[in-house]
């Protein structure tokens, strides 16, 4: 749903790599965007509403994005569809935050804008040290790379973890990755892959970039 430069990129790939597609947008016009030589359906009408959706084979989907310009519109398109027509695979994209936080709490998987705008600009700016290698779709959590500053070393990994209040998922450690044990320790040249929360990966980063406070 939704014939935007997102929209019609996706319904391009999606038809060249051979699915069925039909794409859904109010204005007949936004049609323009697609290829000449798109194969697929196009359905004007407001992609929300059961009648145009049933036009464009909803009940035979697999799949639904939600694209259009509004919130608001595909906060209801992806429940409608998620909800009343059982489709496996939902996704709306989401501009602001809080009402992707309130999809997902309705189990509507969302690609949060603003979020993912940021965490992508972020990641080019951040030093080298400290590079996020995963994220969330709704660029909430990220898994994060960090080489702590060398007076870390022989620091316990729980105590990483207690001043970072962060979960060191897994430690890459001469070629070979693993997961720590309750007795493990930073050592030279570690890299510890952390489970962060957006908005506190600047905070883990500084503190991994200083000596610790204390050592236990």
């Amino acid at each position: 749903m939704g014939c935007g430069r997102v929209g019609a990129r996706l319904a391009g790939e999606l038809d060249e790599a051979g699915h069925s597609v039909a794409i859904i947008d109010i204005d007949a016009e936004a049609f323009e965007r697609l290829d000449d030589d798109f194969s697929g359906q196009r359905v004007t009408g407001n992609g929300f509403h059961r009648s145009v959706l049933e036009r464009a084979g909803i009940e035979e989907a697999y799949g639904f994005i939600a694209t259009a310009s509004g919130d608001n519109s595909n906060m209801v398109a992806a429940r409608t569809v998620s909800q009343m027509y059982q489709v496996e695979r939902v996704v709306a994209r989401i501009s602001d935050p809080e009402r992707a936080a309130f999809c997902e709490r309705l189990g509507i998987p969302t690609v949060a804008a603003v979020l993912r705008v940021s965490a992508a600009l972020m990641k080019r700016v951040l030093p080298p040290n400290a590079t996020t290698v995963w994220d969330d779709p709704t660029g909430r959590v990220g898994l994060c790379l960090i080489r702590p500053q060398s007076s870390w070393i022989g620091v316990p990994i729980e105590t990483v973890e207690k001043l970072t209040k962060s979960k060191v998922a897994f430690v890459a450690r001469l070629a070979t990755v693993t997961i720590p044990t309750k007795n493990a320790v930073v050592q030279e040249q570690d890299e510890l892959y952390l489970a962060i929360p957006r908005e506190e990966e600047t905070r883990v980063r500084k503190i991994l970039s200083r000596a610790p406070e204390e050592r236990k």
